[in-house]
């Protein structure tokens, strides 16, 4: 029994030091990088030709060049992201429903929305194990949107919508899942949706004369996102 005494001190006086080593290294924060796919919805992904809030978007990709958060305490801290998306437009839909509506055969011609911003807010990290972390974020965040130049074109007769640029404050809510393949590196995975209605001044030509209008379009999105970060800010 003595034996067994003895042999259980040496091993917690062992482990100890281990276990403090362990806490005190471990990271309070990430910087990483994700892409993946990005699902239009609500009216920006509408295909409505009597709807003028359609966005009549596809989906796209997005890449977050920039992913960052540090804990100030156990399970709370900031995150923040830095994020481009390209989207395109469905031309085909468009093209069909202009002929449709005035004859003859029409062909549309668009370039793709690209939209981003740069994010910052709290989340909520819940630990599992020593492996994973869950992060529930809310960021707004500051959204710059380009409208894609739109031409359609019916036979020799032209009509095009100009490029436009709409800023706006934007909103992205997710969860990410930081699994840890090492001390120093993790792998993440995340859904998030994205929402913002950036304010455009478009210029439009139909051939005769040219006009401004000013337009709203709501803009929002579900993307999946995969992708590495480092674990910093050890303790």
């Amino acid at each position: 029994m003595r034996t067994v005494f003895i042999l259980l001190c040496l091993f917690c006086l062992a482990a100890t030091p281990v276990a403090a080593q362990t806490n005190e290294e471990a990271p309070r924060g990430h910087l990483g990088i994700m892409a993946g796919t990005s699902l239009p919805t609500g009216s920006f992904g509408r295909e409505d030709w009597n709807d003028d809030k359609s966005g009549y978007a596809e989906n796209g990709v997005h890449v977050t060049g920039l992913d960052f958060s540090i804990k100030f305490v156990p399970n709370f801290g900031i995150a923040g992201a830095l994020r481009g998306f390209n989207t395109p437009l469905d031309v085909q839909y468009l093209a069909n429903k202009y002929a449709e509506t005035y004859g003859g055969q029409f062909r549309v011609e668009s370039e793709r929305w690209n939209f981003g911003g740069l994010f910052a807010g709290p989340f909520l990290s819940v630990p599992i194990g020593n492996i994973l972390d869950l992060d529930l974020r809310f960021m707004p965040g500051l959204f710059m949107a380009f409208a894609p130049e739109i031409v359609v074109s019916r036979g020799n007769e032209i009509a095009t919508q100009e490029p436009a640029t709409g800023a706006s404050i934007a909103m992205n809510i997710g969860l990410c899942a930081r699994f840890h393949m090492s001390p120093r590196l993790s792998l993440m995975l995340q859904a998030d949706y994205l929402t913002a209605r950036p304010r455009f001044l478009i210029e439009q030509d139909n051939g005769n004369f040219t006009e401004t209008v000013t337009a709203y379009q709501d803009i929002s999105t579900v993307n999946l996102s995969a992708g590495f970060a480092l674990r910093i800010f050890r303790r």
